[in-house]
């Protein structure tokens, strides 16, 4: 009867022990589980926290202005100009740009809407300055981007505004610009030319592949052959986009006829034709001007 009692008791003992030893072991292993959770926690924190610290020491970049029109060294024969400019900024936070009059801050411009029609982000960004001019002369203009933080660039462009006098002080502005287009439509029709070689520029919110300058070959009036002063070949589809002496009077006249709200033409002094050219059809409208120009003919 007492070795009976023994052995319950070594029995009861035994359990004990097993259960001793399997809580420790569960014990072990949430133990084990907390730590590799607060070393996950640690890891991740650290990362965040590398983040953090690396975007804010990335630098920021000053944005970049170019002004698109008027153009260095252009006349202008009109006293109302409308001022266009395209800015950029890496970071997207472009807040503004202030426009200078020989030195001066006169207004800060206004960014141009697209007629309702998307624009492409990756495009820089267009902005407009509708500017009067007091009296002939040349005046440097200067446009300063700047964005949230502070940071700026700035750049200008030297042009010249002479506004011709007519002998009736009661012509009209546009009714001497339309007789000087004649006269020069005239001197271009003299001189009997129909094939050359010149450089054309448009200058547009456009797609590299339209604003580069190109070198035409024109033969009987005809666009024969383009290729960008680069060296780049034209795709044909573009061809329809660079135009002829013959075409650029055509659209000068289309605009008179149009009665559009301004029409700026330089033109040649020895063969009569446009070496600038400058349409706003629609003053109540942004980005819908035409602009272009030409350089370097060579008569075949």
């Amino acid at each position: 009867m007492k070795i009976t009692m023994q052995s319950s008791s070594m029995a009861t003992t035994g359990k004990k022990s097993q259960s001793c030893l399997d809580t420790s072991s569960d014990n072990k292993k949430i133990k084990g589980v907390i730590r590799v959770l607060a070393l996950f926690t640690s890891v991740c924190l650290i990362f965040l926290l590398s983040s953090c610290i690396l975007q804010s020491k990335q630098p920021n970049t000053a944005p970049s202005v170019r002004i698109v029109s008027p153009q260095d060294s252009e006349v202008f024969l009109a006293s109302s100009l409308r001022i266009s400019i395209e800015a950029e900024d890496a970071e997207k936070n472009l807040k503004n740009i202030k426009v200078y009059e020989n030195g001066q801050v006169i207004g800060n411009a206004s960014r141009s809407t697209s007629q309702g029609q998307f624009q492409d982000p990756s495009l820089p960004e267009r902005w407009h300055f509708n500017w009067n001019a007091s009296e002939n002369g040349t005046y440097i203009f200067g446009a300063e981007a700047i964005d949230e933080l502070g940071k700026r660039s700035t750049t200008f462009v030297s042009f010249e505004v002479q506004i011709p006098s007519p002998v009736n002080p009661s012509t009209p502005i546009d009714t001497i610009a339309f007789e000087n287009y004649k006269q020069n439509l005239a001197l271009w029709q003299q001189t009997a030319i129909n094939s050359y070689v010149i450089d054309f520029q448009r200058i547009c919110f456009c797609l590299p592949n339209l604003t580069q300058p190109v070198k035409l070959s024109v033969e009987n009036h005809n666009l024969s052959d383009a290729i960008y002063l680069s060296g780049a070949a034209v795709n044909q589809s573009n061809y329809v986009h660079f135009y002829t002496i013959n075409k650029a009077f055509s659209l000068i006249q289309e605009a008179f006829d149009a009665k559009a709200a301004e029409v700026r033409v330089v033109y040649d002094q020895e063969f009569g034709f446009p070496t600038s050219v400058f349409i706003d059809y629609d003053e109540r409208l942004a980005d819908e001007e035409l602009q272009f120009r030409f350089n370097n003919f060579i008569s075949n």
